[in-house]
């Protein structure tokens, strides 16, 4: 029998490592058993930390039923209705409540999962049950939907010595001839994969070529930490996450990091280097300035530093990803918004967006007529002038009872002109 079978935890008490997140995961447990019902728990963190095995043991602690799926189980968004839908309304057939692992959401292909993803948001938002995601990568962008409507619980690696220590109580109970050292090296190479390190003491082998990646935490915490240059390149190929992606992990905490002024600008100076690298790349579609790119933005940022900061650094994640989010439907908007009004106001999106504030005086002045030269609909004027579209709809009706006329184009094109002669006015650009 294997030795991950058979120590498989039972409890959550049985988990090693990260207490402080197996309390929590208690508590959201306890809380759902007197019918509180919390978020669905979205638990993260690198290979064989146990994710998976919490899902198991808090079952078994609590009485649960288990109803398990993965990403193969949710190829596309119908499927995906059925089975999570289903799952999520009802108890087991003995009125037991249903635990729901949804694992690996993070696997979840962008084309072949099509809509799965989406729907999964949708379920756990409105499930009469507890739910529990597993992923490698909190931070993936398939899971930005996912995220705000979960309990985010990051599992870190589990540390070598607490590793050792679990290697060597099972090898006394199995009464496994292994001497301490091998145990050691087992526990040190593994990385904290606990999974892994069980495989290796039951085949009594250490498995140097096992693919080891880490998370973007651990490397970025190498990339600020050391000073040697061969660990800072070999950070990017360890961590697994997009090469432009990883670059503003680093711009993001370069100033979270360093504290001397002289350290933030080196680092900068040579992550600006790297992007001009990364810009000619796409440009000339010529790859091999790739290794410059990487060795500037990793052993570059790296060796900006006169001296190791002894400290502990809560990395984040990058605001610049966290805003283009948030701004998304604002940018569809001015884009629509733009293609519209290019009929006659000749320009580029930015541009036109800095016309808003004198289109909305000319809105304001003749709403249908605007309405009907810039052939814009209500909603769209709304957001031109910055007004609730209710607002822009009693405009309008107060314009019909007044009978204003719609002017012709002639009238228009004499507002734009004599807006243009305020030399403050936007449209001065154009």
């Amino acid at each position: 029998m294997l030795l991950t079978d058979k120590y498989k935890p039972k409890t959550l008490t049985q988990i090693i490592g990260n207490p402080g997140e197996i309390k929590k995961i208690i508590t959201w447990a306890l809380n759902w058993q007197r019918g509180e019902k919390g978020k669905p728990l979205l638990i993260s963190g690198p290979t064989g930390v146990g994710k998976t095995s919490i899902a198991y043991a808090l079952s078994k602690q609590f009485d649960w039923g288990l109803f398990e799926l993965n990403a193969s189980d949710l190829r596309n968004k119908d499927n995906t209705q059925k089975t999570v839908g289903i799952a999520s309304e009802n108890t087991t057939l003995f009125g037991k409540t249903r635990l729901i692992l949804i694992d690996d959401v993070d696997k979840m292909s962008s084309t072949k999962d099509r809509g799965g993803t989406s729907v999964i948001s949708f379920f756990i938002k409105n499930s009469k049950q507890p739910i529990i995601l597993t992923a490698d990568d909190l931070w993936d962008r398939k899971l930005s939907s996912l995220r705000s409507s979960c309990t985010k619980i990051q599992l870190k690696k589990i540390n070598t010595s607490t590793i050792k220590k679990y290697l060597n109580n099972i090898a006394k109970k199995e009464e496994i001839d292994i001497d301490e050292d091998k145990i050691n090296e087992i526990a040190s190479l593994n990385s904290g994969d606990v999974r892994a390190a069980l495989n290796d003491l039951q085949a009594k082998n250490i498995n140097v070529n096992r693919d080891r990646q880490v998370n973007v935490f651990d490397a970025l915490r190498i990339i600020f930490k050391t000073k040697i240059y061969s660990e800072a390149r070999k950070a990017s190929f360890d961590v697994n996450i997009d090469h432009n992606m990883f670059k503003l992990w680093i711009d993001e905490n370069i100033p979270r990091e360093y504290e001397k002024v002289q350290d933030i600008a080196k680092a900068y100076d040579y992550l600006s280097k790297a992007d001009v690298f990364d810009g000619r790349i796409y440009k000339r579609q010529y790859w091999g300035f790739l290794r410059y790119s990487t060795d500037l933005m990793t052993a570059g940022v790296s060796l900006s530093k006169e001296e190791k900061y002894r400290k502990f650094t809560p990395y984040a994640f990058p605001s610049y990803i966290r805003k283009m989010g948030s701004s998304k439907s604002k940018r569809a908007s001015n884009k629509q918004i733009s293609s519209k009004l290019k009929r006659h106001i000749h320009g580029s999106t930015k541009k036109i967006v800095t016309s808003f504030d004198v289109l909305s005086g000319i809105f304001q002045e003749d709403i249908l007529g605007s309405m009907g030269f810039y052939r814009l609909d209500t909603s769209e004027i709304a957001y031109v002038m910055g007004v609730s579209e209710a607002q822009v709809k009693k405009m309008i009706k107060k314009a019909e009872k007044e009978n204003i006329p719609i002017p012709t184009k002639k009238i228009i094109t004499q507002n734009i002109e004599k807006n243009k002669e305020d030399k403050n006015n936007p449209l001065d650009e154009f």
